[in-house]
């Protein structure tokens, strides 16, 4: 889940960005098929037939690579990341007086946005993958890209003198 702070955030002030409930770690996944089939064959000038169960295991690890944000103002601004800082710092994580290193300021509040809930904004997340089957060396596959998005609202702050 992409989490930002301040929420809503304000014009002309960075808001900071992060990925929640992700750590950056090599993520494994392990499945097992199972079939069966029957084989058939003479003995002695008899059919001699039994059922067969084969099964193979495969393990994906997706490692990640990269990490691009668009933030969903007019500027075209991005973030791009080769490292776990990339997936940002949440406010209280270990001193909400750190910065995460994914920060945006909005030049404008997403009034216009206001529909849909504000800027839209997005995380896209390469992984490198690779596969091996029931034990054998692993096999690198082309690249996985994974976007995930979310809203941010911004708010404009007006001073009233009276």
């Amino acid at each position: 889940m992409l989490k930002v702070n301040p929420d809503p955030g304000r014009v002309n002030v960075d808001s900071w960005f992060w990925v929640e409930g992700y750590d950056g770690s090599v993520i494994t996944h392990s499945k097992t098929q199972h079939a069966s089939h029957s084989e058939c064959r003479l003995l002695n000038g008899a059919p001699d037939c039994r059922t067969v169960d084969d099964s193979v295991t495969v393990v994906v690890h997706l490692t990640p690579k990269h990490y691009d944000w668009t933030f969903g103002d007019d500027r075209s601004n991005t973030a791009a990341f080769g490292n776990r800082d990339g997936l940002g710092r949440a406010y209280t994580d270990p001193n909400p007086r750190d910065a995460s290193p994914v920060a945006h300021a909005y030049h404008w509040s997403s009034i216009n946005f206001q529909d849909q809930g504000g800027y839209p904004i997005s995380l896209t997340i390469t992984w490198s993958a690779e596969f091996n089957a029931n034990g054998g060396g692993f096999q690198g596959i082309p690249d996985i890209n994974h976007t995930f998005d979310g809203r941010h609202q911004v708010r404009q702050i007006q001073s009233i003198v009276q």
